[in-house]
């Protein structure tokens, strides 16, 4: 029996089993690897294991090891296949076909086991991890050295030092080896790949003394650079060998200027927050030609719908549905500049190659932010601190990683956890999107989509988001996973947060102050009203008629420039002028006027008119929010909402006007107001 027992444990030669601790240790040599070539850009690929034979082992990469590969039948096709003894060839596969429409130069990088029918003279282990980066492009030196410099990167972050550069890329072979019968070629490629100078030197063929002589050009930067200067004052391939000397110099002079290397990590992370940022200056340009350009956009019925469905788009994005991207052809143009482009302009193209790429994970929160903005009261001023916040959150850990790489490693790795994150803020994305659909009923008043029906639909939204984190379902394309505590924890987040909304639609006592102007007003209700004022006071919606009321009565006016799309206007009123103190001065002692600058229903025909402005161009006055918003303007030089203004009941102003603020200010502004007009 332990005769058995013992052949059982027996495994081929050239085969071992790793264990505890080393499994760990190569899972950690493995990750630190990856972990470099990532940062450089290298894009990660799997490829399969096993590949048809006639694809593996066709010309190319795949030939040089076809004695070395496995071979078997698959009982399915009954076509040859061969498991893979490298997996170069696989890359090269993938570079020329799955990924052939993406510009160049391509990163691609990977990590898998190898098997081969026998070793070679370094390991004879027939099974080994290969882990590797390939940089396919045009030849150029800052390729080369680029390539080598992440290398060398890559070994020293698993504490391999004392590097040794060892000058033999394939390219030279076709220099080297012309003339030569391809089994005579096939052999010395063999020897070449190996490194065995001894049985090269058995071969005879032209070039031998000159290849023998570039394989010993191994050892550290300086030796190597004195032995390719000699080679080169002997006319042996002078360009080629100004080639490697100028790789060899890059990889030196990026190696070893640290300081250097942080400026310009600084350069790449200022350039990508200035991008950002540039992309608030047309909103800004258009602000000042006309200032009530962002008021008229936010309030569009074409713009909300337009940006509803856009929102919805980006929501199924995020749930991995599709995925966002802009042309190649820009792709391809930054990233083309950025290689043949030195200095600070090489840099500000690396920035915008980076920004136009990562489009497909951005797009969706720099949509959400550009129409939140412009459909806001601080418009373009708000886009340009929401797009400066964006870019340092982007650009500022370029820098900061440059100064600690070695906080390198806390950054959470990719995995389930992203996806989760990405699907939840699809949700919000959804949530988002009604509220624009809201925008266009409120401004043209269809009545389809009233508090009750916002409300209920953001409670299902939420309901159904706490379900996922829960793990109650998934999406078709997510893996399987166990649901972890900080996901409970939003969990339940979301179910609280259900819950306040269920409240909010079932209780008369419950307004949703924390949501206030987000939902549609108090008074859009599917409770039918004649009072569509806010918290039921009585208000005039005309200036012309609410002046004369107040003549009658002799009360002061407080003119309330507002809009049915604005957020800051309800938070005011659910929020300020809910308070009880408020609420009795609002509806005892002063004359509501609000006028609202976003309201559609056009102006009788002889109340059309046309104005000319002062820089010479003429507005056509159609509407009623039209001639309110220009009301506003011409009177008080301002477009922002909300707007107050106390004045008596003859026009006359009585304090500076004010804008959104606290119930205490707010309180202690109508007090002052009233005093004056008491006064007079």
């Amino acid at each position: 029996m332990s005769s058995l027992s013992n052949q059982k444990g027996l495994l081929p030669a050239g085969l071992s089993d790793i264990l505890y601790p080393n499994a760990h240790i190569q899972s950690k040599i493995i990750e630190n690897l990856l972990d470099v070539f990532s940062s450089y850009g290298y894009l990660r690929v799997k490829p399969p294991l096993v590949e048809y034979e006639e694809t593996l082992l066709s010309d190319g990469p795949g030939e040089v090891l076809k004695d070395s590969t496995f071979r078997v039948m698959d009982p399915l096709s009954q076509k040859m296949l061969a498991l893979r003894a490298d997996v170069t060839a696989q890359i090269s596969r993938i570079a020329s076909t799955r990924l052939s429409h993406l510009s160049r130069p391509l990163r691609l990088s990977y990590s898998g086991d190898v098997l081969r029918v026998k070793g070679d003279s370094f390991n004879m282990e027939r099974q080994k991890t290969q882990v590797g980066a390939e940089l396919i492009g045009p030849k150029s030196e800052v390729i080369d050295a680029e390539i080598m410099l992440v290398c060398v990167k890559a070994l020293k972050s698993i504490n391999i030092d004392n590097l040794t550069i060892d000058i033999n890329l394939p390219f030279l072979r076709k220099y080297l080896l012309t003339g030569i019968s391809p089994s005579l070629k096939h052999t010395i490629n063999q020897y070449i790949d190996i490194k065995d100078k001894k049985s090269l030197k058995k071969l005879k063929f032209k070039n031998l003394d000159i290849i023998s002589k570039l394989m010993e050009v191994a050892g550290d930067d300086l030796h190597a650079i004195k032995y390719l200067l000699e080679l080169k004052s002997k006319g042996i391939l002078a360009d080629i060998i100004g080639h490697y000397l100028t790789v060899i110099e890059t990889i030196i002079k990026n190696d070893k200027s640290k300081t250097k290397g942080i400026l310009d990590s600084f350069k790449y992370s200022f350039f990508i927050i200035l991008l950002y940022v540039l992309l608030s200056l047309p909103f800004h340009i258009s602000d000042s030609i006309d200032p009530e350009i962002l008021n008229v956009i936010a309030t569009n019925v074409t713009l909300n719908i337009f940006l509803f469905v856009v929102f919805i788009y980006f929501a199924f994005s995020l749930f991995g549905f599709y995925e966002l991207k802009l042309p190649n052809n820009w792709i391809n143009f930054s990233d083309d500049a950025s290689s043949k482009v030195k200095g600070t302009t090489g840099i500000f193209f690396m920035a915008l190659t980076l920004t136009i790429v990562s489009f497909s994970c951005t797009g969706p929160i720099l949509g959400s932010l550009l129409a939140g903005s412009i459909t806001s009261d601080a418009g373009a001023t708000q886009l340009t601190f929401g797009m400066l916040g964006f870019g340092i959150a982007l650009g500022l850990p370029f820098g900061l990683f440059a100064l600690f790489p070695s906080a390198l490693k806390f950054i959470p790795k990719s995995g389930n956890w992203l996806s989760s994150t990405n699907i939840v803020l699809g949700f919000i994305e959804l949530a988002l999107a009604l509220k624009f659909l809201s925008n266009a009923d409120l401004v043209s008043n269809w009545g389809i989509l009233k508090r009750e029906t916002f409300i209920l639909i953001w409670t299902l939204i939420s309901f159904i988001t706490s379900l996922y984190l829960f793990g109650i379902f998934k999406f078709p394309n997510e893996v399987k996973s166990k649901i972890g505590l900080s996901r409970r924890i939003f969990g339940f987040c979301f179910l609280f947060f259900t819950s306040y909304l269920f409240l909010g639609l079932t209780s008369n006592n419950n307004n949703l102050k924390f949501l206030s102007g987000f939902p549609p007003p108090t008074f859009y209700s599917l409770n039918n009203t004649n009072n569509e004022c806010p918290l039921n006071l009585n208000c005039y919606k005309d200036f012309y008629e609410g002046k004369k009321f107040s003549e009658q009565v002799n009360k002061p006016i407080l003119l309330d420039f507002t809009g049915w799309a604005c957020v800051n206007c309800r938070r005011m009123e659910e929020n300020v002028w809910s308070n009880k103190e408020v609420y009795e001065i609002l509806k005892d002692e002063i004359i509501l006027i609000s006028l609202y600058v976003d309201d559609r229903a056009e102006l009788p025909e002889n109340k059309k008119f046309k104005l000319r402005r002062s820089n010479g161009t003429v507005k056509s006055i159609e509407t009623v929010g039209q001639k309110w918003s220009t009301f506003q303007y011409l009177n008080f030089k301002t477009a922002s909402q909300p707007f107050y203004v106390l004045m008596t009941a003859n026009g006359r102003i009585l304090n500076e006007p004010i804008q959104y603020t606290s119930t205490k200010k707010f309180k202690n502004w109508l007090e002052a107001g009233l005093k004056m007009n008491n006064n007079n």
